[in-house]
């Protein structure tokens, strides 16, 4: 479990980068920030709720800028995300999109 007074937990720049099995909580801007390169996988995740995905504790989301062709979440039980929060787009310098998102 993550917790932190950061702004941020996972600053994803690289692309083709997938993030599965978090717990991440009580972050200032949210947990996964997606910016410029796309094709990430964000799966099987609490974000902004306690290890069991039971109670919010807040302060994490997905946030996507720029950043094209990423999945977030998806239809199987252990590929879905648990989010007490937000997911957030933004087309900011390029086009952004997000799809897949359960």
């Amino acid at each position: 479990q993550v917790v932190s007074p950061v702004r941020v937990a996972l600053d994803v720049r690289a692309g083709d980068t997938t993030v599965r099995g978090l717990v991440i909580n009580t972050f200032g801007q949210g947990g996964i920030r997606l910016i410029e390169n796309g094709g990430n996988i964000i799966q099987g995740n609490f974000l902004g709720t306690d290890p069991n995905g039971t109670t919010a504790l807040g302060d994490a989301s997905v946030r996507v800028f720029a950043s094209s062709g990423n999945l977030i979440g998806g239809v199987t039980p252990e590929a879905r995300n648990v989010i007490a929060g937000i997911i957030e787009i933004s087309g900011g310098s390029g086009p952004a999109d997000s799809t897949g998102w359960k």
